[in-house]
């Protein structure tokens, strides 16, 4: 709740009033952003995204670090989760043009063979959440986001799989009536690939 709130003054408010309350507001919603409970790092997400959104990047500098190393660390899959959501968001309040300037290297990042598990399973968790803040932009990036996933399916950590399970569903779900002919090449070259584990995976897709 309190969470809520302050998503809300940020965005109703001028900027200039608020922001010396920032050093003591911003430590309590990183924490709540990696509370063990969904709901709870959901609407932290949403207050940071709103008050950058209200306030601008120059605001929250150290944020966006912040957020990007948290998204890869080995701790616990909370704190991936928290980041990834709390990135989408993030980028979602500073614009489109900051999502389209990101998805290249994050999905490159995704592709690499050469990276730890929980850094894989982090670049993933952002196909689950970037999809929602941004539905019709993120469409042109389908066909290079499904290959990363399916390959994820197939990773030895189940962790990384449950991960790119869920980011798959959501894309299947929010893309296959309006990005069929996108999906399905992606899908239909996963069911002939020589890893059983993907071939499953597409099928389930």
């Amino acid at each position: 709740m309190a969470a809520q709130i302050i998503g809300n003054m940020y965005s109703l408010t001028d900027q200039k009033d608020l922001a010396p309350y920032l050093p003591g507001i911003i430590p309590g919603l990183k924490n709540s952003l990696l509370d063990p409970v969904p709901e709870v790092r959901s609407v932290s997400a949403r207050a940071l995204g709103a008050m950058v959104r209200g306030m601008g990047e120059s605001s929250f500098e150290d944020l966006l670090p912040w957020l990007m190393t948290t998204l890869t660390s080995e701790t616990s899959s909370v704190d991936r989760s928290g980041a990834a959501q709390g990135l989408a968001e993030v980028v979602g309040g500073l614009g489109v043009d900051k999502m389209h300037k990101l998805m290249p290297e994050i999905i490159s990042t995704a592709e690499r063979l050469d990276i730890a598990p929980h850094v894989k399973d982090g670049y993933i968790m952002l196909f689950i959440y970037v999809p929602s803040v941004f539905p019709d932009e993120f469409m042109q990036y389908i066909g290079e986001v499904v290959q990363p996933i399916l390959r994820a399916l197939a990773d030895e950590n189940e962790y990384v799989r449950d991960t790119a399970l869920r980011a798959g569903q959501r894309i299947v779900s929010m893309y296959a009536d309006s990005a069929i002919t996108l999906l399905l090449p992606q899908l239909e070259q996963g069911l002939f690939d020589d890893n059983w584990r993907i071939r499953y995976s597409s099928v389930q897709l």
